[in-house]
């Protein structure tokens, strides 16, 4: 025959057999959160780095100039004011032409 204590002491063990899984199961699930935020983190990070290593940006810069765009709008300006002056010219050659085939 089983006595109450034996009877107490299987259901404490079983309790404790319990605690002790859900305990690892709580773990588990923490530590692959965890694993996952670290391995998201680690890929963002990663991603930075090769954008950086292809376009050429620089540690040591100021966030305006880190990716070299102050360097862009000026070459965009220059570029624009090249067309302009081209435009201008085109304008001016049209004109010429007309004025040219009116006094004919």
């Amino acid at each position: 025959m089983v006595t109450s204590f034996q009877l107490s002491s299987i259901r404490s063990v079983d309790e404790e057999q319990e605690s002790l899984a859900h305990e690892l199961v709580d773990s588990r699930s923490r530590f692959r959160r965890s694993e996952r935020e670290w391995a998201a983190e680690r890929e963002t990070l990663l991603r930075k780095l090769q954008f950086c290593q292809e376009f050429g940006a620089l540690p040591t810069q100021v966030a305006d100039d880190a990716f070299f765009t102050s360097q862009r709008s000026a070459m965009r300006l220059a570029g624009e004011g090249r067309l302009k002056k081209q435009i201008q010219r085109l304008h001016v050659r049209f004109k010429t032409i007309e004025y040219g085939d009116l006094l004919r």
